[in-house]
């Protein structure tokens, strides 16, 4: 190749490098400008505990970006930081609205430090009051490795005591992994 030809090749090739590197700052540009904000969040979800003025407050000024520079997984973990909420979806819809769809946590019982025990066996912080708004709680302590084991063994222990009409009170386990159960039922004679 001669060199008139290769500086032409390498002038056409700066400019080639020139224009996409404008064209991607005039994309960033036109990205960040304040048409493209979200104007609606809609929250979805089967929710008792959850509301929209918990999740609001929980992500009051701590949503980053708009619809073409917001992280959905930054999002959606600040979302799961939210008491009772288990699961979150963040979806983006053309032109202005962020859609968040929740699961929430459904507790088995209490745990020994406070938390709550989901009935998947996952352990939770909420308020154990607005989870015993149908009776008291099972109680439940042990080494936290133990939480999902305990939460699948409940189930068998209840389904065992139901032919007696017992319901348990707690379940301990201790750092040995030795199980302790407490039951009560309808007393006897009455």
């Amino acid at each position: 190749m001669s060199a008139p030809r290769l500086m032409n090749a390498i002038a056409a090739l700066m400019l080639l490098l020139s224009l996409g590197l404008l064209a991607l700052a005039a994309g960033r540009w036109v990205a960040q400008r304040p048409a493209f904000e979200f104007r609606r969040i809609e929250l979805r979800g089967d929710l008792q505990h959850v509301t929209a003025a918990s999740v609001r407050g929980a992500i009051a000024g701590r949503l980053k970006g708009n619809y073409f520079t917001m992280r959905l997984d930054d999002t959606r973990r600040l979302l799961e930081t939210v008491p009772w909420v288990a699961q979150a979806s963040v979806r983006r819809v053309w032109p202005d609205r962020l859609l968040i769809t929740l699961s929430e946590h459904r507790a088995l019982g209490a745990w020994a430090d406070g938390r709550l025990l989901s009935d998947r066996g996952e352990l939770f912080v909420a308020n154990v009051a607005e989870a015993e708004v149908f009776g008291p709680l099972p109680s439940f302590d042990g080494p936290a490795s133990e939480a999902h084991q305990m939460a699948r063994r409940f189930y068998e222990f209840a389904v065992a005591m139901a032919p007696l009409a017992l319901s348990i009170d707690s379940i301990d386990v201790s750092e040995r992994r030795s199980w302790s159960l407490t039951a009560s039922g309808p007393s006897a004679g009455a």
